[in-house]
């Protein structure tokens, strides 16, 4: 799958990636007893010999580590195990978390691998928290749209003509597709739309047509839950969709900074916080889809 660029821009985007500096404290959730980490190996492994993993990651570890290691999980959407030496299918691919009974463990376990010289990378499992909510509810509150010339391209015409068909990607709590301010703005997958070979709704249908390693992703993801269903339950980021993108000229809420299309991208759960985990392949599938710009908006880390 081809992948393309991803723009990340400012005014109300902003940008969070594990490598920067935001505040890296490990997070007072389960996620500060994790690890993301990726071995060094060679050898090819079928999917299905996960037990080899664990006795792998446990032979690098202390017996005191070994006994707090309670269970791992594979971020490559695939969920496969991949140390071949065919093309990389994912940048994720053999990339792990690893979950520990408690933070002091996963912080010992941290020095072990780092120290083995048999991992490629290992990092904590850092958690991070939605920016605030903001307030405007109406068009007419949207003193900031003036104020940095949105409304002057709205009167001259610029979004209903000039502007290309844009994909925004919306990494948050996810969004609420059915709000009628954002109805036509949800970005849909057309490798997962229409019938398949035996006329079922590809929507439904339990099979991963696009091959994207995703099942019925027709409308984004959420990699919380792990599933097709990326409905937002905080309220964050449909607020941010709205900003983004809440369609114009339709009497109702809002209007949007541009007429860009939506695509729901839950990495974030009900409470607001979100990790390496589940962020990293949510950058990935936004780039594999299409993605132009990509919105993230963090608070910070806990």
């Amino acid at each position: 799958m081809n992948r393309k660029p991803v723009t990340f821009i400012g005014a109300f985007v902003f940008l969070m990636l594990s490598t920067l500096s935001l505040h890296e404290l490990p997070a007072a959730t389960p996620a500060c007893y994790s690890l993301i980490a990726k071995l060094k190996d060679n050898r090819s492994i079928s999917p299905g010999s996960k037990e080899y993993l664990r006795q792998s990651v446990s032979s690098l570890l202390s017996p005191a580590s070994r006994t707090s290691f309670l269970s791992y999980s594979i971020l490559s959407p695939a969920k496969g195990i991949f140390f071949s030496e065919s093309a990389v299918v994912s940048p994720l691919d053999g990339m792990m978390r690893l979950d520990f009974s408690d933070s002091i463990a996963a912080a010992m376990a941290l020095g072990e691998l780092a120290a083995s010289g048999q991992v490629e990378s290992v990092q904590r499992n850092y958690a991070y928290h939605i920016d605030g909510l903001p307030n405007d509810s109406a068009f007419s509150s949207q003193w900031a749209l003036d104020r940095i010339g949105i409304a002057s391209l709205w009167k001259q015409g610029i979004f209903a003509s000039a502007l290309p068909d844009v994909l925004a990607g919306i990494l948050d709590t996810g969004i609420d597709y059915l709000h009628p301010d954002l109805a036509g703005a949800i970005a849909t997958n057309p490798g997962e739309m229409g019938l398949d070979a035996q006329g079922r709704d590809k929507r439904t249908n339990g099979i991963d047509d696009d091959g994207d390693g995703y099942v019925d992703d027709w409308r984004g993801y959420d990699w919380v839950d792990e599933d097709n269903d990326p409905m937002d339950l905080q309220g964050h980021g449909t607020n941010v969709a709205g900003i983004i993108g809440a369609r114009a000229n339709n009497g109702i809420g809002i209007a949007g900074i541009a007429p860009v299309r939506l695509l729901a991208l839950r990495a974030f759960n009900a409470g607001g916080v979100g990790s390496d985990a589940e962020i990293a392949p949510a950058i990935v599938y936004a780039a594999d889809h299409g993605v132009q710009v990509l919105n993230m908006r963090r608070q910070r880390v806990w």
